[in-house]
């Protein structure tokens, strides 16, 4: 039974094609969410720059009990941090990001590009909100949680 339930965790969780990009193929996802941001509006001046970043990982678990369990995971992401100026020379930055467990699920570099870009000149002309003191309600979720209890 744990064997059949590692095998659905790895087969949900894993997918080796995050590896499968070329580190050429890697720099120009980067470079293309960079430049789609620049292309998508002429407000953006400068970048904070762009990435791609893959990973791949193991898990054990085991316990006193006598349960081992295992499973592998993978993710990846591409991200722009695109920086917009307006002609008063203000400047606001903003990100946009897709992370998928599998390449072929990321939305495209150039998608992020624009989306970040949007969200940056978005921002220009924003002001700061002025100070205030203001009613708040903390909600504690440990009534959701029970650590420690055994079934």
């Amino acid at each position: 039974m744990a064997q059949f339930a590692t095998n659905l965790l790895t087969k949900a969780l894993y997918h080796p094609d995050v590896n499968s990009l070329s580190i050429r193929d890697r720099i120009d996802w980067a470079r293309r969410a960079e430049k789609s941001s620049f292309d998508h509006d002429t407000r953006i001046k400068n970048s904070e720059g762009a990435s791609f970043e893959s990973a791949t990982g193991h898990k054990v678990l085991a316990n006193s009990l006598g349960f081992v369990g295992e499973y592998k995971r993978s993710y990846c992401s591409v991200s722009a941090v695109p920086i917009a100026q307006d002609a008063g020379g203000l400047m606001r930055r903003d990100y946009w990001y897709s992370v998928a467990r599998r390449v072929s699920s990321l939305d495209s570099p150039e998608e992020v590009g624009k989306i970040a870009a949007e969200r940056a000149v978005r921002g220009l002309g924003s002001r700061s909100v002025n100070k205030s003191r203001v009613p708040h309600n903390y909600r504690s979720a440990g009534g959701c949680l029970n650590f420690g209890r055994r079934i």
